[in-house]
């Protein structure tokens, strides 16, 4: 029986790279999105069929920073089943040939734009699944709070989950709460990128004080929350999984794979 074939947008990513990985692991097909693909990955086009290779060929164009994208063909079953798929958020219909056909999307590339008009519906129905990871913020209660952020992830939530009721798509929304960790790709980006700085002392905060305001600005007294944050997994436990791991060990690992990658 045939494997199931998988799209992950942003490929390049924390989260994406392990997917990759794993579902590689498994013996899937992956199709990896990446903003520039780089000129060694051509390859990747191998095994297609006449009219998706044609389609798909001018998308895989010379790299400046082969390194970025490059880390993604050591891994286990690369050269027989990843392709390399050149695509943009901010470009539309760059994902159509990424996701027609596949079994499953694993949606990790941000940030998530919702366009006014209907090129993002083409290939909607040719999709059976799609797995979107989000922030652990969406969950949280901010009524009380001015998080633009976290409203602009709420409301991403809502409307996958409205695209996907409308076109019969079986979705799942990962809400993590840190992703922090050792690092598979040759440099961090994100979160990693910001642990990082941190770690070199290059993130500094530096007060500024203004003397004069032309506004009179009113914000309203908002008292601290002392209340720490919980979560119940019971339900991993119930289900075989591994427990989740300590912060410590999160940014040990992660230290770890910063030296080994002689980033500190």
């Amino acid at each position: 029986r045939k494997m199931p074939e998988y799209c992950v947008t942003g490929g390049t990513g924390f989260i994406a790279s392990y997917l990759i990985r794993e579902l590689l692991s498994r013996g899937h097909t992956v199709r990896a999105t990446a903003r520039d693909p780089g000129i060694q990955l051509a390859h990747c086009l191998e095994g297609l069929d006449k009219a998706l290779y044609v389609s798909l060929r001018d998308r895989v164009v010379p790299s400046e920073d082969v390194a970025k994208v490059g880390f993604l063909w050591s891994m286990g079953g690369a050269k027989e089943r990843l392709k390399l798929v050149k695509a943009d958020l901010l470009v539309d219909g760059s994902f159509d040939l990424a996701v027609d056909g596949v079994d499953g999307v694993f949606h990790t590339a941000s940030p998530v734009f919702v366009p006014q008009d209907q090129n993002v519906q083409v290939n909607a129905p040719t999709l059976n699944s799609v797995v979107v990871p989000l922030l652990l913020i969406v969950i949280c209660d901010i009524s009380k709070w001015q998080l633009w952020y976290a409203y602009a992830k709420t409301l991403a939530e809502k409307e996958a989950w409205r695209f996907a009721e409308h076109f019969g798509i079986n979705l799942v929304v990962v809400n993590p709460s840190f992703v922090v960790g050792p690092l598979i790709a040759p440099r961090p980006t994100s979160t990693l990128l910001l642990v990082l700085s941190i770690l070199k002392g290059k993130c500094t905060y530096v007060p500024i004080s203004c003397s004069e305001s032309q506004t009179l600005d009113k914000c309203n007294d908002q008292e601290g929350d002392s209340n720490p944050h919980s979560m119940d997994t019971a339900k991993i436990r119930e289900l075989g999984l591994p427990c989740f791991k300590t912060l410590p060990q999160m940014f040990n690992d992660c230290i770890k794979s910063f030296r080994d990658k002689g980033l500190l």
